[in-house]
């Protein structure tokens, strides 16, 4: 896999560029070429094959298209990824400790809750007459117990007794 390229300056750019160049005059003027022809000196340029443009053009491309199919990755990008899959595989439990008790009794409250009181629906639409019969019975229904000789005799406790028997227990 070919290596990554770190970012470089346009100067630090030019510079690569003029370094890979093949030394000798850019521009030659007309008497430098006879003086190095009587000298015996022979044009290395001339002797590599010169690229097309088209050929450059698809090896600018190539390695532009190499960048994306690398799948290398940073030695710190790769330590970055391992530390958090490493903190998201932590479990701190102490925080369930505070948490449980919390959780019993509101689950405990939700339980006593969830006695629903199902209404049937011609109660809840109450007429002035449905509510003068309902207190008519109330008042009937007070009397009997004010009446009776367990409350006569006994009142607070027959009460307790009532509540008892009709409130569920607690554990």
């Amino acid at each position: 896999m070919p290596k990554a390229k770190k970012r470089t300056s346009l100067a630090a750019k030019a510079a690569n560029k003029l370094s890979k160049e093949v030394p000798g005059p850019k521009y030659e003027t007309a008497g430098s070429t006879s003086q190095d022809a009587r000298e015996g000196v022979v044009d290395q340029r001339s002797e590599t094959p010169r690229e097309s443009k088209l050929d450059k053009r698809k090896e600018r491309h190539d390695a532009w298209q190499q960048k994306f199919n690398t799948k290398a990755i940073s030695s710190s990008a790769r330590r970055r990824r391992n530390r958090k899959q490493r903190e998201s595989l932590q479990v701190n439990m102490s925080s369930f400790e505070n948490v449980l008790p919390e959780l019993e009794t509101e689950v405990e409250e939700s339980e006593k809750r969830q006695n629903p009181i199902i209404k049937d629906a011609s109660v809840t639409k109450r007429t002035k007459a449905s509510m003068r019969n309902d207190t008519v019975n109330e008042i009937d229904r007070f009397q009997s117990i004010l009446q009776h000789p367990s409350f006569v005799s006994n009142p607070l406790k027959t009460v307790q007794e009532h509540l008892n028997n009709s409130l569920p227990k607690r554990e």
